[in-house]
């Protein structure tokens, strides 16, 4: 930008305004490399966490009373494991979260299908238990 300016003999010259023009140029520098920082975390915890959630699940039998539960959880870890391979972070973390959701539900489900085993079992213990016990029940 040309500006007049009164020179130190009282004459007005012609003198170019010189602007730092680095700061615009700084500014989006700075920017680009926090937008690199800002990039989600590797989710090696969320991994973890799917692991620990399918080893859980077998340990509660979900292979035999939620194999289907079981099944979708470990596609969904595997699904995980090839994002984190591709560098693909916030899908692994998204992936990992929903394997441990579905390896939770898998567990549950074998936890509440082995209980009703329990509870039929226990049912005939005491339906037998109220025969033997009835009057008139040919015993005594």
């Amino acid at each position: 930008m040309v500006a007049l300016m009164l020179g130190a003999d009282g004459v007005m010259k012609p003198q170019i305004e010189r602007r730092f023009v680095g700061g615009p140029v700084v500014a989006a520098l700075v920017l680009l490399a926090l937008a690199g920082c800002a990039a989600p975390p590797v989710p090696h915890d969320a991994l973890a966490a799917a692991e620990l959630a399918l080893d859980q699940a077998e340990l509660a039998g979900a292979a035999e009373r939620a194999p289907d539960e079981l099944a979708r959880a470990r596609a969904k870890l595997e699904a995980a494991q090839a994002a984190m391979r591709a560098r693909a972070h916030e899908q692994a973390r998204l992936l990992a979260e929903q394997a441990t959701m579905d390896a939770r539900v898998a567990e549950v489900e074998a936890q509440a299908a082995q209980t009703e085993a329990t509870a039929d079992r226990m049912r005939v213990r005491l339906e037998q238990q109220h025969r033997r016990l009835a009057p008139g029940a040919g015993g005594s």
